[in-house]
């Protein structure tokens, strides 16, 4: 599909995306991709909803953008869909293991009968709690192993070399095929895109590596999801505190679009949690 027919932006407006994309990939493959699809398109227009777009690509880059560019009609969001797909697993095995052992500690509670504040403390005790077992086995792991290549020469920078076609060269691309390549992908970007990527794998982003990668997601995840749980007890009484928390946790666990299996595991460690801490108050 030609990148000027694209619905939700018009290819003036589009051109100040790719521009941005570029200047977001300075220093790679991608930073001349988006040149030259730019260069397929009529003069930049920065509109307001252009340059919104452009604020977030900057700030958060493509990647994390994926499902919104994509939606928006943004040419060529294949070179980020491995690491989109990596970060996404990420957030999805943090955000569940926060659910879980969280809604056990609220199931506790519950069954127990504590008063919110003490659900509170309970709730922030074992959020931290939870990290620093983490951190402490995340220093205790030893680093990932960094993936080697496949033995090629590493290619000229993105800022010393003449153009995407200069880069397709360096790779051992025939001299007669690069710049067909570059003026398919000028044409026509979903044509060109396999191509183009079997001839020059560095055009799609590889996912993000290193062993304190899981714990900085959950540096987020977890304090995030405790303090929406303390706010919601610090302002409801018994047993409306407790309900609102699992009807909270029972829809984060629908967001993660995971299996019903594992929703319904989810939901399981919940109320035997809170079963268990009942029948032993009972003793």
């Amino acid at each position: 599909m030609p990148v000027t027919s694209l619905p939700l932006f018009s290819a003036a407006e589009l051109a100040v995306l790719l521009r941005g994309l570029s200047d977001r990939e300075s220093g790679n493959a991608r930073q001349w991709f988006w040149l030259e699809l730019a260069s397929a398109l009529p003069a930049p227009h920065p509109s307001r909803r252009a340059r919104l777009y452009l604020l977030l690509i900057r700030w958060l880059g493509a990647s994390r953008l994926l499902p919104l560019l994509h939606g928006a009609g943004v040419p060529a969001m294949a070179l980020y869909q491995a690491s989109h797909a990596a970060r996404r697993a990420r957030w999805q095995a943090v955000s569940q293991d926060a659910l879980l052992v969280l809604g056990a500690t609220l199931g506790l509670a519950a069954g127990f009968a504590l008063l919110p504040a003490s659900c509170q403390f309970l709730l922030w005790l074992v959020c931290v709690g939870a990290l620093l077992i983490s951190a402490w086995r995340t220093w205790r792991a030893p680093d990932d192993a960094l993936n080697p290549g496949d033995g090629a020469e590493p290619l000229p920078g993105a800022e010393a070399s003449l153009g995407l076609t200069a880069m397709l060269l360096a790779r051992g691309c025939p001299a007669g095929t690069a710049p067909r390549l570059v003026a398919l992908l000028r044409q026509n970007a979903a044509a060109a895109l396999p191509l183009l990527m079997a001839a020059l794998p560095e055009l799609a982003e590889t996912p993000m590596q290193g062993r304190w990668l899981r714990w900085r997601t959950a540096l987020i995840t977890w304090p995030c999801i405790t303090l929406i749980l303390s706010k919601i007890n610090g302002y409801s009484h018994i047993p409306y505190n407790y309900l609102l928390c699992f009807v909270l946790l029972a829809g984060l666990a629908l967001l993660l679009r995971q299996r019903w299996s594992q929703s319904l595991l989810l939901i399981g460690s919940w109320l035997g949690s809170a079963g268990l801490a009942w029948l032993v108050s009972q003793l």
